[in-house]
């Protein structure tokens, strides 16, 4: 799903309590909320279900401090994040950093574990420790099977 330079995947594993949302191209405020609209409307959402946010086919480098603090504003406005575990999977130190400062915002209002990562294994690893090769391989799957 998406428009021109912008795109997302969701992965729902139900099984093991959490999605997996890939994006895609330049990232601003309006498509992380359509994206976010997207996942919070599908039959397998629920309340506390993990997430691994991967940004590392995108950038956040480029939102601007504003959108920074709407992001936060929505975040804690959430009733559906608390205690629950979020990763983010970034490319670069500058967005590591980056995703790093929201993070600490965010978590000062409201309780999420969470975790910035350079790659989806390593974010796997803390989501779900010892199921990464397996988790990998059906998210491979059923990107294929969406394909088709």
């Amino acid at each position: 799903m998406g428009d021109n330079d912008f795109s997302y995947t969701m992965v729902p594993f139900k099984s093991s309590g959490f999605f997996w949302v890939t994006f895609t191209g330049r990232v601003s405020l309006g498509r992380l909320g359509r994206a976010h609209e997207a996942f919070t409307s599908h039959p397998d959402y629920g309340p506390g279900i993990d997430e691994l946010l991967d940004f590392s086919n995108s950038s956040i480098k480029r939102m601007t401090k504003p959108e920074i603090e709407m992001v936060r504003q929505f975040m804690v406005q959430r009733p559906d994040r608390h205690h629950c575990m979020s990763v983010m999977v970034v490319n670069s130190e500058v967005e590591y950093g980056l995703g790093r400062m929201m993070g600490g915002l965010i978590d000062h209002d409201a309780p999420v574990e969470r975790r910035m990562a350079y790659s989806v294994r390593e974010a796997l690893d803390w989501l779900r420790p010892g199921q990464a090769d397996e988790l990998i391989a059906q998210h491979q799957q059923a990107l294929e099977s969406d394909s088709t």
